[in-house]
């Protein structure tokens, strides 16, 4: 079961940055995940909030600033900005990147800049809409669907996404067998939820994904995941 780090290695390092990415392809994760967003003068950032309220602390929305106000509220509590180009241009590592694309449609110039990637990247979805506009450039292995409700894994397989998501709370409700057979060929892979917001994951929670026959799981705890593929043999 492949193991993917959630926003980088946001358990020892800041989420979303560089650094972050790059420390937890070194300790050993087959993919790292960041998150991108629009702002409202249209740049491109590795964000994963709608707000600035969980980590500067003001309930600024992200699409009513632009990346300089952005950078200076984050700068003031000791956080940094990072931007696709920046993540784009510092990241160097062999590992891939899974960049969770939070727009509910691609414009041209995001497109553009996705077919200039010269790095090795995994895509992911929140819409149909995006995934259609990604299986324009992209083949179904490389596209993984986010997808907002527990049902939704068949519209997001037709659409192109080789790659389904399920919220590991959603797992008494649907299973990665159930969504296989229904979507042939497609790999499920889990996010770690305790329920209450908690994406750290679990020595139980990777033993329970890997009995359901997940191909991966997603989470915070890199290190702790890492540890216990190694005690397994590499499982």
């Amino acid at each position: 079961m492949k193991l993917f780090a959630h926003r980088g290695a946001s358990r020892y390092r800041e989420e979303n940055t560089v650094e972050s990415l790059t420390f937890a392809a070194d300790m050993g994760a087959d993919a790292v995940e960041c998150d991108v967003t629009r702002l409202k003068d249209g740049s491109y950032v590795i964000y994963h909030d709608e707000t600035l309220a969980r980590l500067a602390g003001v309930d600024l929305r992200l699409r009513d600033i632009g990346q300089e106000e952005m950078r200076e509220r984050l700068a003031a509590v000791g956080r940094h900005l990072t931007t696709f180009d920046e993540l784009v241009e510092g990241y160097d590592r062999s590992v891939p990147i899974l960049m969770h694309i939070k727009m509910e449609m691609l414009d041209a110039d995001f497109v553009s800049r996705l077919q200039r990637l010269e790095k090795p990247m995994l895509f992911g979805a929140v819409s149909v809409s995006v995934v259609r506009s990604l299986r324009e450039l992209f083949p179904p292995e490389r596209i993984l669907a986010f997808m907002p409700g527990k049902r939704d894994y068949r519209a997001f397989y037709e659409a192109g996404a080789g790659n389904i998501r399920l919220w590991e709370n959603w797992l008494s409700e649907v299973t990665p067998a159930e969504v296989k057979a229904a979507c042939p060929g497609a790999e499920v892979w889990i996010m770690a939820n305790d329920g209450h917001g908690d994406f750290s994951g679990s020595v139980a929670s990777l033993e329970k994904c890997q009995s359901l026959g997940a191909d991966a799981y997603l989470l915070d705890d890199t290190r702790m995941a890492v540890d216990w593929r190694n005690s397994h043999g590499n499982a």
